[in-house]
């Protein structure tokens, strides 16, 4: 009684993403705000009484594994007192909400009196309250600046809407109109689903679609279980560091143990930084939603994307570290720590699966947000922006250029016809960042240039990751270049918060200043010496690459625009004779300051060649895998030639005693005062 048909399973699931497909749709029509309607800033879901995701359609994996995360804290707070006309609503980021923009209605639907599913609308709102136009601020030391914290609430009660809460919530927003206009689209959206799952209940019946419900669940979960259980058993460990916390120019730590036990994993994240004064933290759902995009990808790209798939996945989530801040840490930059989390999950599996390559993430959504008074229009406006880079190299092909990542649906770049209709701005360019990839045998996309023109005085807000620290590439391949944020102003480009890059609170803009978003594309995958001169050659005619850097980087020498076979065999080996290498000298202890950086001694004969001083940023580069970042520390003692590695070292870069190993020194971010 308990087994359901294979055929009528598949029209279940498909069923249940058609849903969403729907609910999405109905979405993109009637919101208000092009955030929503045009940019697609938002994901829907259903989920089963537990909270676990079983639809799913092109949405953003870390809005909806939040939805899931944060159901159970919603269902505690109720008690079980949810009634058919109930929604929900919800944005609290320390039991399952990502940042305050983000807003969550659950919408409980019942088949007679079964709770039989949850129907889930996350949106981004382009301002929760706070301090800041658009709730956006990379300098907040608290979550209260950063808008309305709003725990799980009934904001419709048994069909009825809370106009008390209502009123209470639109009178502390900007642009009140439109954000009541977005509210009551997601409320339309929940309404959408509960008449397709009506008809899907009268159609099979309230047991059957709960069958199909819980067996799509477990199928994914035996799915998981089998090809975790493939995977080589042990310990794995990976360290990766973000730019800064928003409030000082030191980078975080992110540190990551992977235990795999026979059809499980467990991700320990001790040893992570601690929750930050400034915005670079997260809640509970971002560490668990990063990771899983990764371990799904990875391991199970093919099936759709089911809440059955997490269940073997386990998390240690140290408390007041920034995986897993506490009130009132504030939480504006979750999104690169989501990314720079991926980051470090990539790190991991570098090492577990070694032949499925790939490079780091280009950062995060750079968000951007340009806001004023407009005085032609009388009201408030707010522009919101987020230029994608593209896609890191891998083990099969090069980057995808000017694109979002694999996990998000919508598009990479605001329309200009818009922007121009409602804020008083011109959109000067958007195009391919030229040289501005993360080169090797496959090289990641080259990341936009995006160029927004003021026509009033105004302000500039921007929370972005990867400023400082570039995406790092895998198997020889490189790093990235930087995402970078400037004005231009009377011919001179003027680099705001240069002495905590990316975070940007208020910068004083004036009529005629023109944003300049420069976005990467992530690491590349594979010595760029030996990719193939025809693609090179080819990046240059397209005018990817300049002829400089075609030389420079790949050594591939052209000459009216053909490849010149003996130059460019010269120049190869030429490059390859600069690469420095040294001998691996095991250590007791791997070497660490204070805030959980690692460093990297190096004598001072060395560090003159390699013209490298203390604080430096370098890279050990394994011939497979990803590398391990250091900042430099020149030592009297340090023997010359030779590197010391303490264990975990050792172990992350799969290197022994009697290894030799390349040191790469990496250009950080631009830090231009202004």
């Amino acid at each position: 009684m308990n087994k359901i048909d294979p055929i009528t399973l598949e029209v279940l699931r498909g069923s249940f993403h058609s849903i969403v497909e729907e609910m999405r749709a109905t979405l993109i029509r009637t919101a208000y705000s092009p955030i929503l309607s045009l940019s697609y800033d938002f994901s829907c879901g259903l989920l089963s009484p537990k909270g676990e995701l079983i639809g799913m359609s092109e949405d953003f994996s870390g809005h909806v594994f939040a939805m899931s995360i944060g159901l159970p804290h919603t269902l505690a707070k109720f008690g079980g007192k949810l009634n058919p006309g109930d929604v929900v609503m919800m944005n609290d980021p320390y039991i399952g909400g990502t940042h305050l923009n983000d807003v969550v209605f659950y919408t409980p639907y019942f088949a007679g009196k079964k709770l039989l599913l949850f129907i889930a609308v996350r949106a981004h709102w382009q301002d929760i309250g706070g301090s800041t136009a658009g709730s956006f601020t990379g300098r907040a030391t608290s979550i209260l600046e950063e808008g309305l914290r709003i725990p799980p609430v009934k904001v419709v009660e048994r069909g009825k809407r809370n106009m008390a809460l209502w009123d209470t919530i639109f009178s502390n927003v900007r642009l009140a109109d439109e954000r009541q206009g977005d509210a009551l689209a997601m409320l339309d959206t929940t309404r959408v689903a509960e008449m397709r799952a009506d008809e899907l209940v009268a159609k099979y019946g309230a047991n059957i679609v709960e069958r199909g419900r819980d067996e799509i669940l477990d199928s994914a979960e035996r799915v998981m279980r089998k090809r975790i259980a493939s995977l080589p058993k042990g310990e794995y460990y990976y360290e990766h560091y973000m730019d800064n916390d928003g409030m000082s120019n030191k980078p975080v730590p992110i540190k990551i143990k992977l235990t795999i036990e026979n059809d499980s994993m467990t991700f320990d994240f001790t040893g992570t930084g601690p929750q930050s004064v400034g915005p670079t933290n997260g809640g509970p759902p971002i560490a668990p939603s990063a990771v899983f995009v990764i371990v799904k990808s990875w391991l199970d790209p093919e099936t759709s994307v089911s809440g059955g798939s997490f269940r073997p996945l386990k998390f240690v989530l140290p408390k007041k570290t920034m995986v897993n801040a506490e009130y009132p840490a504030p939480v504006g930059a979750c999104w690169g720590l989501f990314r720079s989390i991926q980051g470090a999950t990539i790190g991991l599996f570098s090492q577990v699966m070694p032949q499925k390559a790939v490079g780091d993430v280009f950062g995060e959504a750079n968000h951007t947000y340009i806001t004023g008074f407009d005085l032609e229009r009388n009201k408030e406006f707010i522009l919101y922006e987020y230029p994608m880079g593209g896609y890191p190299g891998t083990s099969e092909n090069d980057g995808s250029t000017g694109s979002k990542m694999w996990d998000v649906g919508g598009v990479c770049i605001y329309p200009a016809e818009s922007a121009e209709e409602r804020q008083p701005v011109l959109m000067e360019s958007a195009e391919v960042r030229r040289d501005g990839e993360g080169p090797g045998f496959h090289r990641s996309a080259f990341g936009i240039t995006r160029k927004i023109k003021v026509l009033t005085d105004c302000q500039l807000s921007v929370v972005a990751e990867k400023v400082v620290i570039p995406p790092f590439g895998t198997g020889g391949g490189y790093a990235g270049s930087v995402n970078t944020f400037s004005v231009l102003r009377e011919g001179e480009e003027i680099f705001p918060s240069p002495d905590v890059p990316g975070k940007i609170k208020a910068f004083p803009l004036k009529t005629g200043d023109v944003v300049i978003v420069r976005s990467s594309g992530g690491g590349g995958v594979g010595d760029p010496l030996t990719r193939d001169p025809e693609d090179v050659r080819r990046d240059v005619i397209d005018g990817y690459l300049s002829a400089e850097r075609a030389a420079e980087v790949y050594g591939v020498i052209l000459k009216d625009g053909v490849v010149k076979a003996q130059p460019t065999h010269k120049r190869r080996e030429s490059l390859k004779q600069q690469r420095r290498y040294f001998k691996v000298a095991p250590a007791a202890v791997d070497s660490y300051n204070a805030a959980g950086l690692r460093l990297c001694p190096i004598s001072p004969s060395d560090a003159s060649s390699m013209s490298v001083v203390d604080g430096d940023l370098v890279e050990y580069v394994p011939p497979v895998g990803a590398p391990l970042r250091a900042w430099v520390v020149v030592k009297k003692d340090q023997k010359p030639g030779k590197l010391p590695l303490g264990p975990q070292g050792m172990r992350i870069l799969r290197v022994t005693s009697r290894d030799s190993i390349e040191l790469r020194v990496l250009k950080p971010g631009m830090k231009k005062t202004g």
